[in-house]
C-alpha cells in the first residue's frame, strides 16, 4: 500500500507555528482507498477533504490544547512565544523530540494521547524542558540531580544524558500537571524539590 504525507500550517496564540503531517493512501489504486470514488482524481479530492474536515483539525486542537497546559502552568510563557511546533509520525516507541532551529517536534498519535497513554501535554512539556537545558544550560540543577538521586534511589546511578532526562521529565510533569511514569519511584518531596530548582532557573 503506497501512503503519502500531507501538510498544513496554522498560527497559534504566542505567534507559534504549528506544521501539522498525516499519512493518507495513494489515490491512484482503487484498492487502496475504494470509499472514496472511483477515479483517482475524486479519491484524491475526497482524500483531502476528509484530511481537511477530520485529520488536520483534531491535531490542530491537540497543539492548541498542549499550548493550553503550558499557560496555565507555573512556568513563563515566554519560553513558548515564536516556538515552532510539528506534529509528524515518527517510529513506534518515539513520543517527541527536538528539531533543527529549536521547533518541538511530537508523534502525531503522542499529541493527542493515543500513545501508551501518555499526554501530548506531558510529552510537549518534557520537551519544552530539553528546550531549557540546550537554550539556558541549568548545570547546577543537573548537577544536583547527579548528586541526589542516587541518594534517593540506590538504582539509579546518573550520568548528564540521565540528568537532563530527570530534567525534561519533570518539566513536563509542571506543564501537564500529571505524573509521568517514568518517574514512579520519585517521591512526592524530591518530585517538589527538583520542580522548584527547574520553576526558579526558568524564571530567571
Amino acid at each position: 500500500m503506497s501512503e503519502r504525507l500531507i501538510k498544513s500550517e496554522e498560527w497559534i496564540r504566542h505567534n507559534i507555528k504549528a506544521t501539522v503531517y498525516v499519512p493518507v493512501p495513494g489515490s491512484m489504486d482503487k484498492a487502496e482507498a475504494p470509499a472514496m470514488g472511483d477515479s483517482p482524481m475524486e479519491r484524491d479530492e475526497n482524500i483531502m477533504k476528509f484530511a481537511e474536515e477530520i485529520l488536520f483539525p483534531q491535531y490542530f486542537r491537540a497543539a492548541n490544547s498542549m499550548i493550553y497546559s503550558f499557560e496555565s502552568s507555573p512556568l513563563p510563557t515566554r519560553w513558548i512565544y515564536n516556538q515552532s511546533i510539528v506534529i509528524i509520525p515518527l517510529d513506534w516507541n518515539d513520543y517527541g523530540c527536538l528539531g533543527h532551529g529549536g521547533s518541538i517536534i511530537i508523534d502525531n498519535d503522542s499529541s493527542c494521547g493515543f500513545k501508551h497513554g501518555i499526554s501530548g501535554s506531558l510529552v510537549f512539556g518534557a520537551m519544552m524542558g530539553f528546550k531549557v537545558i540546550y537554550t539556558k544550560q541549568p548545570t547546577l540543577i543537573l548537577e544536583k540531580i547527579k548528586e541526589r538521586v542516587p541518594m534517593i534511589n540506590q538504582m539509579y546511578q546518573t550520568d548528564d544524558k540521565w540528568a537532563k532526562n530527570l530534567f525534561s521529565e519533570l518539566t513536563g510533569e509542571i506543564v501537564s500537571g500529571e505524573e509521568s511514569n517514568e518517574l514512579f519511584w520519585l517521591d512526592e518531596k524530591d518530585r517538589k524539590y527538583f520542580q522548584n530548582e527547574i520553576l526558579k532557573f526558568a524564571w530567571t
